[in-house]
Parts: C-alpha cells; structure tokens; sequence
C-alpha cells in the first residue's frame, strides 16, 4: 500500500495542478484497470522484545552499593556473574563473628587442656590412696601382734584411707560432671557462632548474583521518564530490579501508535515484520493486546501514544531480541481485486461513480464499493479490468452517457 499510496498522492498534486487550469480543452489523466491485490494497511516502527524476561533482583535483608554489574547488551550465560553488591558494614558484622568464632575455639581448647591436667592430678591422688590404702592393709596382718595402742593407730589409718578413697571417687565423679557441664557450655558458644557465621556466609554470598539463564543483559531502567540505567556506585536494596535478561527463544513486538492509528486497529489484526538489521528475514503475527490507556508524548505534550503488543507466530528466522521491525499492520485485504484511487471516485447526486474512456469522450458509470482505504477504493461492480479511468473530472461536454447499476446492486453501493 505504501508505494501505491505515494504513486496516488503524486496523481493528486498533478490533478491538483490541472485544476488550476481548466479549459474545454482540459488534459484528463488515465489509468488502465489492472486487477490487483488491495492491502488496507500503516507501517510503523517497533521493536523486538522477549516474551518471557527473567528479572535479577536485589534479595531480601541486603542492602548496599553496587561494585559491579555487567554491561549492557552483554551476551551471559546461565550462572555467570551480573552483579556484585557491597555491604561494608555486614562485611564488618561478618568478621568479628569469625573472630568470635576463633575465640570460643580457642577457648574451648583452654578449658580441656585445664580440664584434662584436673583430671590427671585427681587421678594421681587416687593412685596414691590406691598405694597407702595397700600398705595399710598389708599392715593389718601384723595387728594381732601389735599392743592395744598401735593396733588402735593401725584401725585408724585404715579408716583414714578408705574414707580418702571415697572422698576421691565422689571428686572424680563430680569432676567428669563439671568437666561435661563446661565443656557443653563451650561447645554451645561456638555451635552459635558457627550458626552466626554461616546466616552472614549465606548473605554476603547473596550479594554476588548470577544470570539464572543464557541470553542478553540488560541493565535495569532507574529513570521514570528516560532511560536511566542502573550504574555502578548506586545504592540497592531489597526488590529492586538490577538486571534483565530476556528468554531469546520466544519474542514479540512492542510498537507505539497515534490515537488515529489505534483506532483503527483491533486485536487480531495480522501484522507482517521486516528487519532493516537482518536483510531478508520476515515474520508473521497478529496484534495481541492494546494498551487501555495513552500517554503524552512527552510530560507536558497533548498528543497521546498508545502501546501496542503483536505476537510473532512464524518467521523464516527468529529476530534478535533488541533490533527494530518494520510493522506492516493489516487492516484487510482483497486479491485479485479492481482497485482505483479514491481520487477518480466522485459523487453524483447520492451515487459514487468514475468515468470511464469510450470512443466519443467519457461514460459516467455508477460504482459499487466493496471496500477502501484513505488512499484507495476497491470496487466490487461497475468496472471492468483493463478498462482506461479517468483520475480527474473530464469536462461536462466530454460526458456522453451514464449508466447506472441495477437497483439491486445500487442499494449495496457505499
């Protein structure tokens, strides 16, 4: 329709220019009717976007400055880097955990060494008592021999040494409990500080984020009225969108549309995409959804745009996400058709009709429409292919007939 519509605009400034000298003797410009496909249709410029886009967001409790994101436009595969995140304070927070840590370990192996030479010097006193309560026992034999007095001391240390020996059972059974309880109380310092220290490993982990699949990075907007890209030295929090990156296996168009435009377009419409990036390629698909609501050009503009999502259903090979497509948008189409320039329709009382070349002048011909577009008309009866038509009213006296349509079909013409 573009080269046609050019073709007929042009015609229009020649008539234009005709009209500004009529004679009798007027020049009157022709076309011989050649069937031909009519495609009703506007051509607009959007851009190839991804169906499906995985987003890297900023996780939960980190908070920081940005030391590193990737380059936008970058190609990524899944598990590569796209950003990395400082938080000096957590960092701060994590190493004097992992010094704690050191500490309650180091501390735990103080209180077993002391523990342990405890233990051991218990057990060379029970050792001793093992030894003197022997001897005292070996002692007891000669009793019998000994005067009341000695046989008395003899009893005596035999009760002393026994009651040595319980007294040092009881000790080393409260030892292995005290030995347990403090040890435990150790061992529960740093189970929390290894706890601790693996909840901060875990964040500062976190802070390094990886694409989650392959495709194209693109860095996030910041910016609510122009493209504003995430940068490094911003701060990020929680939930914030850092970088983009689109599925590539399955795209649509984005497009944008005057209000003229976009209400001549319906969800269904057929759309045909070329690629000035990929000479040769074409795809097919048809308008998907409209936007509910416009938006001003600009802040301060009058004029709204409207956005527009066409999928792409075939292609000969699938476009690249990011480029630009040219966006055939088709309102209807007829082939094989009789189509004629809306400037060769005119109005005659409540008919349109064209007029049509014979031997003698011009014949007024009353004209079925089926059809047209700003440009153009397809008509449906009144005309026959191969015919010569006039683009411009002939003079009157040029006029030798006209010839109506049935009544039938005259109260079908538009």
């Amino acid at each position: 329709m573009g080269k046609n519509y050019t073709k007929y605009l042009l015609i229009a400034l020649t008539l234009g220019f005709f009209s500004c000298n009529l004679s009798n003797n007027e020049k009157v410009l022709h076309q011989t009717l050649v069937p031909t496909d009519f495609s009703s249709h506007i051509l607009i410029e959007g851009q190839v976007n991804a169906v499906n886009t995985e987003v890297v967001l900023c996780p939960p409790s980190i908070e920081g400055t940005i030391v590193y994101i990737v380059e936008d436009g970058s190609k990524v595969q899944a598990g590569d880097t796209v950003c990395i995140i400082e938080n000096r304070e957590l960092e701060n927070r994590f190493d004097d955990i992992v010094a704690q840590l050191e500490q309650s370990e180091a501390q735990y192996e103080k209180v077993l060494a002391d523990l342990e030479m405890s233990y051991a010097l218990l057990m060379a006193q029970v050792e001793s008592n093992k030894t003197q309560t022997s001897i005292a026992n070996l002692d007891s034999v000669q009793l019998q021999y000994l005067s009341d007095q000695q046989r008395k001391i003899k009893e005596l240390d035999l009760e002393r040494a026994a009651i040595e020996k319980e007294k040092l059972q009881k000790q080393l059974h409260y030892l292995e409990i005290i030995n347990q309880s403090k040890l435990r109380r150790q061992e529960i310092s740093i189970e929390q500080n290894k706890k601790r220290v693996k909840e901060y490993k875990e964040l500062l982990s976190q802070m390094v984020l990886t694409s989650p699949n392959s495709g194209i990075a693109r860095r996030a907007d910041v910016g609510r009225r122009r493209r504003e890209m995430i940068k490094e030295g911003d701060e990020v929090w929680y939930g914030m969108s850092l970088v983009e990156i689109p599925d590539i296996s399955k795209v649509n168009v984005f497009f944008t549309a005057n209000e003229t435009q976009f209400k001549r377009m319906k969800v269904g419409d057929a759309v045909e995409f070329t690629f000035d990036a990929m000479a040769g390629n074409k795809a097919w698909g048809k308008i998907q959804k409209k936007a509910a609501v416009g938006q001003s050009m600009d802040g301060n503009s009058s004029v709204k745009v409207f956005d527009i999502t066409a999928s792409v259903d075939s292609f000969i090979t699938l476009p690249e996400v990011g480029i630009s497509a040219n966006c055939k948008v088709i309102f209807e189409e007829v082939k094989n058709s009789l189509v004629v320039p809306q400037v060769a329709v005119f109005q005659y009382d409540a008919l349109k009709v064209v007029f049509v070349k014979n031997k003698k002048g011009y014949e007024r011909r009353e004209v079925k429409i089926i059809t047209e577009s700003p440009g153009e008309v397809v008509i449906g009866s009144g005309l026959n292919p191969y015919e010569e038509l006039a683009l411009n009213h002939p003079p009157d006296e040029m006029i030798t007939n006209t010839i109506f349509l049935p009544i039938n079909e005259t109260i079908d013409t538009k």
